[in-house]
């Protein structure tokens, strides 16, 4: 998993973190299984967990959304 999220610019750390506060149940040996055996379906789950924890974060840290 640590190497498919690599190959998409994203540490193994900030990724965990980022699927926590995304509310993204999908455990880390089916992240893995896809990393290895379905790439482009383990971009897409990266590309979800990136932009539902992003704005979570920002949420979380006081930022005005345009709300």
């Amino acid at each position: 998993m640590n190497a498919g999220l690599r190959s998409y610019g994203t540490r193994y750390g900030e990724f965990i973190n980022l699927q926590k506060s995304s509310g993204n149940t999908i455990n880390r040996k089916v992240l893995a299984g896809l990393a290895e055996w379905e790439p482009f379906s383990f971009k897409a789950v990266v590309d979800v967990v990136k932009i539902k924890g992003g704005e979570n974060k920002g949420l979380q840290e006081g930022e005005n959304k345009g709300l």
